[in-house]
């Protein structure tokens, strides 16, 4: 009986937050934890690593972090022709992703009036 006990325990404490924000990721890098006060982010990669990350540190190759604060992490991604800012909104237990690209509107030629 202790035994399983000590199984669900274990279960409920270690392994299930680690599932908790599923649905959350970008490119396979997942956001499991912030730290505001320190700028501080933890990202699970897709190799199954857990890693701190910082402002200005970049989590691959043309994906870098622009902003931490108290449930929002801001990434910058190049990896298109145009950049997209990627953000995991963090909130009660629940990781969200929103991606927001930059688009440069081309303007059109200026149209006559026919009079």
């Amino acid at each position: 009986m202790k035994i399983w006990l000590l199984c669900l325990l274990f279960y409920g404490v270690l392994v299930a937050p680690a599932f908790a924000n599923e649905g959350a990721s970008f490119e396979g890098f997942r956001l499991m934890e912030i730290a505001a006060p320190d700028q501080r982010a933890v990202f699970l990669s897709p190799n199954g690593e857990m890693r701190v990350y910082g402002v200005g540190d970049q989590l691959a190759d043309r994906i870098s972090v622009l902003e931490i604060t108290d449930g929002k992490v801001v990434l910058e991604s190049l990896l298109d022709v145009e950049p997209e800012r990627i953000i995991f909104v963090l909130g009660e237990g629940q990781a969200k992703v929103l991606r927001v690209k930059k688009m440069i509107l081309k303007r059109s030629a200026p149209v006559k009036s026919v009079r």
